[in-house]
């Protein structure tokens, strides 16, 4: 299972890594993001507050950033909940979290529109290479489930 939790830890690293002193940073920041998470209604506060601020972003970096940021943070959960979202077990941790149907539905139809990216804005430290970037109706449906108001219209 060892082998199984460093695989995904390798995958969901995504910053590339020069050296043995930078991988223990990565390793050791990505760790603590991870435990840091302690309920999946924190993890809907965090997506809803970066949607919020995502709809503010008047640059694109600022935009990518927290379309990752969404993304990153659903990748963490899926490792406190034993990969029930979308990596199916992870044995990362024993204290494993609860995630009930209607949030393991709404997790992965949330990690369902993270599209991989190439952008060039990673020059900062991001658990996945990804961008939040939901259809239409996605969004809207999302946005419903979160209890945040349908997205402003750009004028």
């Amino acid at each position: 299972m060892k082998g199984i939790t460093l695989g995904v830890l390798a995958i969901l690293l995504g910053s590339a890594i020069c050296s043995p002193t930078i991988a223990q940073s990565e390793s050791t920041d990505l760790r603590a993001k991870i435990e840091a998470i302690q309920s999946v209604e924190q993890v809907k506060q965090e997506i809803r507050e970066t949607m919020q601020q995502r709809e503010q972003c008047a640059v694109g970096s600022c935009h990518n950033f927290n379309s990752t940021a969404i993304c990153e943070v659903v990748g963490a959960l899926d490792i406190r909940v034993d990969g029930k979202i979308f990596s199916q077990g992870t044995g990362w941790t024993d204290n494993v979290l609860p995630i009930s149907a209607a949030d393991l539905a709404l997790m992965q139809q949330i990690f369902n529109q993270c599209k991989p990216s190439n952008y060039q804005y990673w020059n900062f430290g991001a658990i996945l290479h990804v961008l939040y970037q939901p259809t239409p109706a996605a969004d809207a449906a999302i946005r419903r489930q979160l209890g945040l108001p349908p997205k402003p219209q750009r004028q």
